[in-house]
């Protein structure tokens, strides 16, 4: 048999393949940048409105153009802005929702990069949420102070801090599916669910409520807008400014659904029984105002009552077999805290016009501080109380017939 031969082919210069070097940022990092990259945005979305106003004016400086946009910018976050001699505290809070939802996907992002599987979830929420809210507040505040003056970094300061405060923990807390009451007892875990519940009922009342009035009084607000004689970049500007301010509208819908009622200044007053005014601004929306004298609008009252049965249900519903007295409980607390927290979101939605008339339009809280608590605290424990006796009263009957059907059973 004849020899065969193997032939073998070795590389004898194989190199290893190239590493390529990867470089992570610090979360540190990102949240700062991210909060500075969020104010930049909301500031150019300001100023691209007024910069569009500042086309049709070319008298007027473009410094001065910027610094109203500013201010305007810096007023989303509690400081006053200053339009000549007159001072407006009124938070555009459109604005403000605008800037926190602007802020969560930055919030999240960071925390899923914070997130180490080693350190507990609590504990990386707090850290994205602190680190966010003071670069947020430190962008925000310098910014408007370098911009439109030192006198407006103090109520920046704290308006931020809490923008910046609310966010982070918001899409943090999202991103690491952290329940902050998921140590609570049982009882009171439900709360917060049922308060939200309450006033997201009450707010889309309130809506419909705002919808009806412009409905109606579109003619008066057709005639205000055309006294003001607006070009086409006029309407555009009043188009924004409407809108800025339209989640105040709805919280001042809020109060007055639930009884309280509103002020636009001088003594008016404004409820689902009467309305009281007076002289008011050339603001087109002001056109949706009643005439005055009374309203048949008592029926609009019992949103709050509504709304305090559906969180009652709602703490009933999560916990099936709670006690009766747990449900009442737990929807009283719930109607309380949902009181509490549509005064302070009307607190948020109320400020000056400038000028002695209009020194305060919004909500009337010292009313709202009082009733609202009292109504849907009242209406959730009722609802919870309800739910809870109609559930013990199905398990009693059901233990009753269990019962029957062993004593009828053949005893073996």
């Amino acid at each position: 048999m004849a020899d065969r031969t193997r032939t073998v082919a070795v590389a004898v210069d194989e190199k290893e393949p190239g590493k390529w070097l990867s470089f992570v940022w610090p979360w540190q990092l990102i949240c700062v940048v991210g909060a500075l990259v969020v104010v930049l945005a909301g500031w150019v979305l300001v100023g691209g409105v007024t910069a569009v106003a500042w086309l049709a004016a070319p008298d007027v400086p473009l410094r001065a153009a910027l610094t109203l946009a500013t201010q305007v910018f810096g007023s989303a976050h509690g400081a006053s802005l200053e339009i000549g001699p007159v001072g407006i505290t009124l938070m555009p809070l459109g604005l403000t929702f605008i800037m926190v939802f602007l802020s969560l996907p930055v919030a999240h992002h960071v925390a899923r990069q914070a997130d180490d599987q080693r350190t507990r979830p609590e504990v990386i929420v707090w850290r994205v949420a602190g680190t966010y809210a003071l670069a947020y507040c430190a962008t925000t505040t310098v910014g408007v102070g370098t911009v439109a003056g030192s006198q407006l970094m103090g109520p920046v300061f704290v308006g931020s801090l809490s923008v910046g405060a609310i966010s982070g923990l918001w899409g943090a807390s999202g991103a690491l599916d952290y329940d902050p009451t998921s140590a609570w007892p049982g009882w009171l875990r439900i709360v917060p669910r049922a308060l939200t519940v309450a006033v997201l009922s009450v707010v889309v009342i309130a809506t419909v409520a705002l919808t009806i009035a412009l409905v109606t009084g579109r003619g008066r607000i057709a005639t205000l807008a055309e006294s003001l004689q607006p070009d086409a970049t006029g309407q555009f500007a009043l188009v924004a400014l409407h809108l800025i301010y339209l989640p105040n509208l709805v919280l001042w819908l809020v109060s007055w659904v639930l009884g309280a009622g509103f002020t636009l200044g001088d003594g008016s007053n404004l409820t689902p029984l009467f309305t009281d005014v007076g002289l008011q601004p050339a603001i087109p929306v002001l056109g949706a105002v009643p005439e005055p004298g009374p309203l048949g609008g008592g029926w609009w009252l019992l949103s709050g009552v509504l709304a305090g049965l559906l969180a009652g249900v709602a703490v009933a519903r999560a916990r099936p077999r709670a006690r009766f007295d747990e449900s009442t409980l737990s929807g009283a607390l719930a109607g309380i805290g949902a009181g509490l927290a549509i005064t302070l979101l009307a607190s948020a939605a109320s400020g000056s016009l400038g000028g002695q008339r209009l020194m305060h339009v919004g909500a009337n809280l010292s009313v709202l501080v009082v009733l609202a608590p009292s109504v849907l605290g009242l209406s959730g424990a009722l609802g919870g109380l309800i739910l809870g006796l109609i559930r013990f009263s199905r398990r009693r009957k059901r233990a009753e017939q269990l019962t029957e059907e062993r004593a009828e059973s053949p005893k073996e």
